[in-house]
Parts: C-alpha cells; sequence; structure tokens
C-alpha cells in the first residue's frame, strides 16, 4: 500500500509539473500577443517616415534661403538646392572637392540621406505586405532616416557662425517629424513606457545644441580648436575636442536606445561621462583664462550643457532604480515556489523509490486489519 501511495504522490506530482507548464507557456503567449501591437500601426508609421524623408529631399525647392547649400556648397545648386539637387551635383562632380574633413562628411551625409529615403520607401510598400515584420521594419527605416537626416542637421548647426547659416530647416523638420514617429511606435512597442528614453534623448540633444550654439564664446573657443591643428592643441582644446567628442557620441546613443528597456545602468555610465567631460572642459578653461569669462559673458550654453548632462545622470539613476525595484519582487515570488515545487518532487520521488519489504507489507496488513 505504500508503494501504491508513492505512486499516487507521484503522478499527482507530474500532473502538477503539466498543469504548471500549460499555464506557464498560456501566460507567455498572452504576453506575447499584448506586446505586439497591430502590425497595420507600424506599417503606417513606416509610411509616414519615407514620406517625410521624401519630403525633406525636395522642400529645399520651397525654402527662400538653404542654409544645407550655403554650407556644402557656398552657393545655390540645382532644383532650387534641395537635397536631392545637391546629391545629384555631387554624384556628377558639380560639387567642389572637399577640403576638409568637414564637408566631406557633409557630402557623405548627403549620400546617406538619399539612400535612406529609397530604403524608407522599400521599406513601407513591404512593411504593409510583410505583417509582423512591419514593427522590424519601421524600426530599422526610421533609425537611419532619423540618423542620417538628424546628424547632416547637427553637422551644418555645427559648423555655422549665425543662427541664419545654422539651421537646416529640410533636414531639420525630418529628423523632428521622423523622431515624434519614432517616439509614438516606442510607446505602443512598451506600452507607454519609453518616455524616460524620450527625455534622455531630450537632455543629450540640449547638451549638443548649447555647445554648438553660434556666436557665443563656448562657441568660438570650440571652432578656434577644431580649426588648430593637433600638433598645436594645449589642455582647453583637447577638453573642448573631447566634451564635444562625449556630447555628440551621447545624442548617437541616445537615438539607437529611444526604443531600448533594458541596460538602464549604460545610460548612467555615459551621462556620467558626459557630466565629466564637461566638468573637466570647464575646470580647464577656467585655470587656463584664470577667470569665469568664458561662462558668464553668455552662461545660456554653459548651462544648457552642465545641466543638461546632469539632469540626464539624474534621470538615468532614477530609470535604474526604478528597473531595480521592479524585479525585486518577482525574483522574491520566483524563489520560494521554485525551492516548494523542487521539494513536492523529491519527495514523491523517495516514496516512489522505496522498496516494499515483505515485513513492511506485513505490518501495513495488520495496521488494515
Amino acid at each position: 500500500m505504500e508503494f501504491a501511495a508513492g505512486e499516487a504522490a507521484l503522478r499527482e506530482g507530474m500532473l502538477q509539473t503539466r498543469a504548471r507548464r500549460e499555464t506557464e507557456v498560456l501566460l507567455e503567449q498572452k504576453v506575447r500577443e499584448r506586446r505586439k501591437a497591430k502590425p497595420l500601426f507600424y506599417a503606417l508609421c513606416c509610411g509616414g517616415t519615407a514620406l517625410f524623408a521624401v519630403f525633406g529631399l525636395f522642400a529645399g525647392m520651397r525654402l527662400p534661403y538653404s542654409a544645407a547649400a550655403m554650407a556644402v556648397a557656398g552657393r545655390d545648386t540645382m532644383m532650387g538646392s534641395s537635397l536631392f539637387g545637391m546629391a545629384a551635383e555631387l554624384l556628377r562632380g558639380s560639387l567642389p572637392q572637399a577640403d576638409s574633413l568637414y564637408t566631406a562628411l557633409l557630402q557623405l551625409f548627403l549620400l546617406l540621406m538619399t539612400g535612406a529615403a529609397a530604403f524608407g520607401l522599400a521599406s513601407c510598400i513591404l512593411a504593409f505586405a510583410a505583417g509582423r515584420t512591419a514593427r522590424r521594419l519601421m524600426s530599422l527605416s526610421s533609425t537611419l532616416v532619423l540618423l542620417t537626416f538628424g546628424s547632416f542637421s547637427a553637422l551644418v548647426f555645427l559648423g555655422a557662425e549665425t543662427m541664419h547659416e545654422a539651421l537646416a530647416h529640410d533636414a531639420l523638420f525630418t529628423a523632428a517629424a521622423v523622431l515624434v514617429l519614432r517616439i509614438l511606435s516606442a510607446a505602443v512597442q512598451r506600452r507607454g513606457k519609453g518616455l524616460g528614453n524620450a527625455l534622455l534623448l531630450l537632455f543629450a540633444a540640449a547638451a549638443f545644441t548649447g555647445l554648438c550654439l553660434p556666436q557665443t564664446p563656448l562657441k568660438t573657443e570650440l571652432a578656434a580648436a577644431l580649426l588648430a591643428p593637433v600638433q598645436l592643441w594645449g589642455p582647453k582644446d583637447i577638453a573642448l575636442a573631447l566634451l564635444l567628442a562625449v556630447t555628440a557620441a551621447n545624442l548617437l546613443l541616445s537615438i539607437l536606445r529611444l526604443g531600448a528597456g533594458k541596460a538602464f545602468l549604460f545610460d548612467l555610465i555615459r551621462f556620467l561621462a558626459q557630466c565629466a567631460a564637461a566638468g573637466s572642459a570647464f575646470a580647464v578653461c577656467a585655470a587656463e583664462e584664470m577667470s569665469f569669462s568664458l561662462f558668464t559673458g553668455a552662461p545660456l550654453p554653459s548651462l544648457l550643457v552642465g545641466l543638461a548632462a546632469l539632469c540626464g545622470l539624474v534621470l538615468s539613476a532614477a530609470l535604474l532604480a526604478i528597473r531595480s525595484a521592479q524585479k525585486r519582487p518577482a525574483e522574491k515570488k520566483a524563489a520560494p515556489k521554485g525551492q516548494k515545487d523542487a521539494s513536492k518532487a523529491q519527495a514523491a520521488s523517495k516514496a516512489a523509490a522505496r522498496p516494499e519489504t515483505p515485513l513492511r507489507a506485513e505490518q501495513d496488513g495488520h495496521e488494515t486489519g
């Protein structure tokens, strides 16, 4: 009888394990269904991305002044100084040869923007027919368009000497519109939990804007450092160049991590690096000039760079703390449940494996009698 009871306990444990596995599979399927938004929404976002990209390529035809054309060629170009017209002239060899790394990057991103717009159109057609893969196509096309048009706008802004020359309206409008679509898709994908990454991107963009704001002492010192030969760089030039590199890299990473839901420790590290670069640059500039005129003469750029980096650091630390707090209750609930199931399975296996001796059977017979 003890053997039969052990066998029954073993069967009961197996049934419980099977039921628990089926329940886990059903829960996983429900979670996957919740995470999958409607493919039509992503296909429409992909179509909007392609539309804005094509619009940005030809919007310069309706603009009275093209900051992009002045930055790339120093004159008006074909097709109303549109981005597509400049790319066509570049392929024909009509544009001046690149005489610096800055001009070479501008011409490179002209071609990349045209390629990103073409890829967006192809992704738009595939997204309406692909179904479940529409989200990946939208994410890839929007990221490419945002990176190319945004990088070109940032380069024009970096090299401008006045605010009139700083804003490439056609490329900037495309980058802003696609950014809104990217934020909406990330919010739908993560069920409204992507606001933190959008704020981190805002802080990174504010820091880059403050660093490259035209007609300010900080921008003047940065331009002087970038135009000087590397062999003649001093501590101030190195600190400002490092600050620009860290700020630009942080902006690029913020765009790439716009829809991310993990690795908030990486966000904390990169904003900590930006705070360190900003603090060291300000300290070196103040020590070399023996005054704070670089910051007090026009405080807005310094405030944007410093406060944006600090706010990004605080927000990334808060997101990391919230993520850690959400993981702890789930781990505490999962650990006792796993230990309890393991102990039940071990007891059932011991009872089933215990042999039934004649003496034990006789005792069981006396007990039943």
